[in-house]
């Protein structure tokens, strides 16, 4: 990116805000597909992408100090791997959102068992704990390859360590996971 230059403190105020327009504008035009790769890799749901993207540049345009960046590329990737973070953790503590038509509700409430239910409820509360009782870094790691099919290695290059760390972030996963079977 060639950078646009912020005017300094010294300029009027119509001149920061055009500088900075300009400045979000350049960010956006040199990362915004790879951007929207890097989220689509991680298994973010198409309609989705398109909101985490723009959150990415939104955070970019309220720096206080959006001249001092120094490496756009680093804030806007490492803003977008927060904005994932932030968003497993609501997952996390929320649980998935999902929908159920008109017709599928009746077809399950002829099939309902509440001793079945509650069964399956104690189960679920009891994984739910488990996984909470991890380090963060162990639930994404777990989340990332069970869930959304990372790979090891793809999971080491996202959080910076080696794919040894991986596998042991999964060991601990599987071990808290294990007596529950």
């Amino acid at each position: 990116m060639q950078g646009v230059a912020i005017a300094s403190s010294q300029g009027s105020a119509h001149c920061n805000i055009d500088a900075r327009n300009a400045f979000v504008a350049e960010a956006h035009a040199a990362y915004d597909r790879s951007l929207q790769r890097f989220f689509a890799q991680r298994g973010v749901a198409r309609d989705e992408i398109a909101d985490l993207t723009q959150e990415v540049y939104l955070r970019l345009a309220r720096q206080p100090d959006i001249g001092s960046i120094r490496d756009i590329q680093a804030f806007v990737f490492a803003t977008a791997l927060n904005l994932l973070r932030d968003r497993f953790r609501r997952q996390l503590t929320r649980g998935p959102m999902c929908s159920i038509e008109g017709d599928a509700v009746e077809i399950l409430a002829e099939g309902y068992d509440p001793a079945k239910s509650a069964e399956c409820e104690e189960q679920l509360h009891a994984v739910h704990a488990a996984i909470r009782s991890l380090k963060l870094a162990t639930q994404h790691v777990f989340f990332g390859h069970r869930v959304r099919g990372q790979t090891y290695a793809e999971l080491a290059r996202e959080l910076g360590v080696s794919v040894s760390m991986i596998e042991k972030h999964m060991i601990c996963a599987i071990a808290a996971l294990s007596p529950l079977r």
